[in-house]
């Protein structure tokens, strides 16, 4: 009774300190899971001799999907044997159980995450003060379940649970539990595990020094002394014909999606219609992770739609410049999953000049 007591009090402490750990991303298809809850049962039977009890449950699961997945647990539960049983009514006992069950998980891109379960459940013995164990032959119960799985970071949730256990009889066994998890595998598995406080974008830069910022200055490389408008182009040169490209991806990839196959086809052609131009890929991340991280993932990022032109497109590599700029040039606040999701790009603004 003191172990499943110190357990109960273990799984308490490790709840209230993941609770003030930062909120992130929540699990997906491919995760593993592991974890441990303190449980209360009250079962609706004499031949369970247990009257009601509480001890913990060690369970494990896997998603297939990001909304399907199965566990398996087994549990011990601590009680008094039922009054009613003769010789032994009123001794200290200990119950053990087994269950599987499918999960079917709703607001899988939300940290807060409600699921439902079905499955089966099996006691298997009582252990009795005084020597009076007990096998228990049951017919295995149908259990269905409801519960919420909160994740503070894409390792750690914290769950609670309620759960019915029918044997298609007169029996309906009930029981609740809450614990910890720890989480590893995953499409984000690879993602940093907390999202650092927003970074103050950098100061406008300029590279060709001409009083313009390089994000809107639509004629980089002015020679040094020409007058510029808003446009940083000089009067002469504001005729242009010009495309832009634009590739999104997925949060921490920089695999390029096939549906951007096609504009990047466009871009290709174009290169290719006006010889003397040059591009510069511009790779961009949102705020979530480090500024070294964000910075390396940038580079891929520009250096993949690179790629694409060169080796399936033709398009010399000696014209095109990849860079990487990590979180510094958002386009928005990042205030929410919309706006980082605008953050994670490749552009580029390809331009030929005419003179008036």
């Amino acid at each position: 009774m003191t172990t499943t007591k110190l357990f109960v009090r273990s799984i308490a402490a490790m709840g209230v300190l993941l609770a003030v750990s930062a909120p992130a991303l929540a699990g997906k298809a491919g995760e593993f899971t592991v974890g441990a809850n303190a449980e209360y049962f009250w079962p609706d039977r004499v031949d369970m001799l247990l009257e009601k009890g509480a001890g913990y449950r060690l369970h494990g699961g896997y998603r297939f999907t990001d909304a399907l997945g199965v566990s398996a647990s087994y549990s011990e539960v601590s009680g008094e044997v039922d009054g009613k049983v003769p010789v032994i009514g009123g001794l200290d006992a200990e119950l053990k159980s087994w269950r599987v069950e499918g999960q079917y998980f709703m607001n899988t891109s939300g940290a807060t995450q409600p699921y439902v379960s079905l499955g089966i459940q099996n006691h298997d013995k009582v252990d009795i003060e005084g020597n009076f164990d007990q096998d228990l032959d049951m017919d295995k119960q149908l259990t269905i379940g409801a519960g919420v799985r909160h994740y503070f970071n894409p390792h750690f949730s914290l769950n609670a649970g309620l759960n019915a256990s029918h044997d298609f009889g007169d029996v309906t066994d009930f029981g609740a539990g809450v614990g910890v998890a720890f989480h590893f595998g995953g499409s984000e598995d690879a993602a940093p595990a907390s999202e650092p406080a927003p970074v103050a974008p950098a100061a406008c830069a300029d590279s060709d020094a001409d009083g313009v910022c390089d994000n809107v200055d639509q004629c980089p490389g002015t020679p040094p002394g020409v007058q510029v408008d808003a446009t940083g182009c000089p009067p002469t040169m504001k005729e242009q014909v010009s495309i832009e490209l634009k590739v999104q991806f997925d949060f921490d990839k920089s695999l390029v999606k096939p549906e951007y196959m096609g504009e990047i086809e466009k871009a290709a052609s174009f290169l290719k219609e006006h010889p003397e131009t040059v591009a510069t890929l511009e790779g961009h991340t949102c705020d979530i992770g480090t500024d070294e991280y964000n910075q390396k993932l940038s580079e891929r990022r520009a250096n993949a739609v690179r790629d694409i032109l060169v080796k399936q497109f033709g398009v010399d590599g000696s014209r095109l410049k990849a860079e990487g700029f990590g979180e510094v040039r958002p386009l928005n606040s990042n205030a929410d999953e919309t706006e980082r999701s605008l953050n994670r790009r490749t552009i580029s603004t390809i331009q030929v000049k005419a003179a008036q």
